[in-house]
């Protein structure tokens, strides 16, 4: 099934940018597609540490927050 997943890096829930991604994935839901929002204010995520790693399959090496953003 098709995705659409938000991102709101706001670290202020329900203001305007956490009402138009939600509002944006209402739409994507009334076209039939499964949707997801993510906050990754929320998610413990460390910075990239450069080591030049090939991005697949596994995307990084650090187990933190973004592994929800990748699996989205």
């Amino acid at each position: 099934m098709p995705r659409a997943v938000g991102l709101v890096a706001s670290p202020r829930r329900g203001t305007n940018t956490d009402r138009l991604v939600a509002r944006a994935l209402d739409g994507a839901r009334s076209q039939g597609l499964e949707v997801e929002n993510i906050f990754p204010y929320d998610l413990a995520i460390k910075p990239c540490q450069a080591c030049g790693n090939p991005p697949h399959p596994q995307h990084c090496h650090l187990e933190d927050g973004m592994a929800e953003v990748f699996r989205a």
